[in-house]
Parts: C-alpha cells; sequence; structure tokens
C-alpha cells in the first residue's frame, strides 16, 4: 500500500494536519489517508476563499465537510446527520480541522450542495460563461439551481384559464378603472372588490402613514440578536427558531433590528431607580 505525503501534495502543502485529524486517520498504516487528504485541501481551499470567493474551491470545501459529515454519522453510530451526540462529533470535528468558523445557514447550503452536486454541476455546465462566473457561493449557486428546477417543473403544469372578463379589465385604461371604483363608492369596493389578501396590507398602511411612527436601526441590539441566534444553532440547531433559521436559510449577518423612534438608542438614558418610601407607624397605631 503506498501513502503520499502531504508535503508532496501541491494543493495540500499550504496547510498541515492537526494532530487529531494525525490520530484519527492513522489506522490504516499510513499517517494520512484519503479523508484526511479530502479535510486538508478543503482546509487550504477555505483560506483562499475568505479573500475571494471561487466555486472550485467551495466543492474542495463542501466534499471535506461532507467527510466530517460521514464521520461524525460513523462516531455516533447514526445514520442520519442529526441528534446530540452527532452534533457533539461534528462540532468537535468542525474546530479540530478549522472549518468552525463557516456560518452554520452557509455549512448547511455547502452540504446541501453536497448532497446536489452531481445535478447542481450538470445546470452549472448548461449556463453561458457570464452567468456562470456570477455563481462562486454554495447559497448563490445551490438557490439558482433550486429556481432551475422550479422552472423546470412548472413547464409540465398547465397554464390556469382565466376568464375572459379578466382580460376586459386589463383592456381598460387606468383613468377608465379609476372613474368605475370612484362611481361604485369604498363601501361596494371594500365588501365585493378587495381582495382577501389586501385587507391586512391596507390596515398596517393605515396604522403607519407614509412619514409616521419612523424607525431607527439598534446596532447594539442587532449585534446582541445576531449573537443570541448564532448560539442557538450552535448549542441546539434541533430547537424550533433555530430550525426556522436554518430552513429558511437566512443570513445572520443580514439580520437588522429596528426599534421605534421613541425607544431611538441615542435617546436612552439609564432607567430611574424606583425609591420606596419606609412607612414609619404613628404612635399607638
Amino acid at each position: 500500500m503506498t501513502c503520499t505525503s502531504l508535503n508532496q501534495h501541491p494543493v495540500l502543502q499550504e496547510v498541515a494536519p492537526t494532530q487529531a485529524a494525525i490520530q484519527a486517520t492513522s489506522n490504516l498504516g499510513c499517517v494520512v489517508h484519503p479523508i484526511a487528504e479530502a479535510v486538508n485541501a478543503g482546509r487550504a481551499a477555505w483560506g483562499r476563499i475568505r479573500s475571494h470567493h471561487v466555486w472550485e474551491d467551495w466543492k474542495l470545501v463542501i466534499y471535506a465537510l461532507a467527510e466530517g459529515r460521514l464521520l461524525a454519522m460513523r462516531q455516533a453510530h447514526t445514520n442520519e446527520p442529526k441528534g446530540r451526540r452527532y452534533n457533539e462529533e461534528f462540532g468537535a470535528w468542525l474546530k479540530d480541522t478549522g472549518f468552525a468558523d463557516i456560518e452554520p445557514t452557509t455549512r448547511k447550503r455547502a452540504l446541501l450542495c453536497a448532497d446536489n452536486m452531481g445535478a447542481i454541476e450538470t445546470f452549472l455546465a448548461s449556463l453561458d460563461p457570464d452567468k456562470r462566473l456570477t455563481l462562486n457561493h454554495p447559497a448563490s449557486v445551490l438557490a439558482a439551481w433550486k429556481r432551475s428546477t422550479t422552472k423546470l417543473a412548472g413547464t409540465h403544469e398547465k397554464p390556469k384559464p382565466q376568464p375572459a372578463s379578466l382580460d376586459r379589465w386589463r383592456a381598460l385604461s387606468d383613468d377608465e378603472i379609476r372613474e368605475g371604483l370612484a362611481s361604485d363608492g369604498i363601501p361596494r369596493f371594500l365588501e365585493k372588490y378587495l381582495p382577501a389578501n389586501w385587507h391586512n396590507e391596507l390596515a398596517n398602511r393605515v396604522a403607519r402613514p407614509e412619514g409616521k411612527h419612523k424607525t431607527v436601526h439598534d446596532r447594539e441590539l442587532t449585534a446582541r440578536f445576531r449573537d443570541l441566534i448564532r448560539k442557538l444553532i450552535e448549542d441546539n440547531p434541533e430547537n424550533p427558531h433555530a430550525q426556522f433559521v436554518i430552513d429558511q436559510a437566512i443570513d445572520i449577518k443580514k439580520i437588522v433590528v429596528r426599534v421605534g423612534a421613541e425607544d431611538d438608542p441615542a435617546k436612552r438614558r439609564p432607567p430611574l431607580v424606583t425609591i420606596t418610601p419606609k412607612v414609619v407607624p404613628l404612635p399607638g397605631g
């Protein structure tokens, strides 16, 4: 059996395996086996990606994460990447291999790419060069591929027939529509014409008219909320709130907390200290 040293690999020279990785991969009689090489290649790629996102480098990171996920599943004795023991094993592996600083949402998308890499590569190969060059991050690649599958599924659906009255309505000019609604009046519009899904939107606009009740960005609260979400995902990814953030692929860095103008952080003051008066009993009372 021939073993390849990391020092002989042009890409893997950029990073050396951690002691934990060497101990975990020495059972084949070699210092490094293919899984460790994949992990270290991914670590080297992650270092390059920090300065410039390149899909080929991301693929190395994706393959490394997939290997880490598989190893964590084996260590946890499970056939699914979930559960407390799996999370502990995968979290330890991420720290040992240097991937812990990848955002959890980005890591989730990367692993989804790994699960669908064949179809994704076929999709990317079908794009024109200009469009292809804009897709270099797991989030953008996964989103574009999903959109393509949705459009493809939609091509097999028969278009819903439109009533003739809708065509006549669209043929009217803006002035004709405006005059018709004005002649019927607001009560008839609200009772007969207003679509059901417009009610809440109109109610919100009435409650918050333009120019009033402005909100301001609370930077400190935003930072604390982002840290809270990150910690929740890291400590308890199966929590419903954490699952919502992960499933919706929400970028935590883009979460912004805004407060009402009356709660403007610049106007805040330390809370007043409430002093409870001491009750002195009256003589003979």
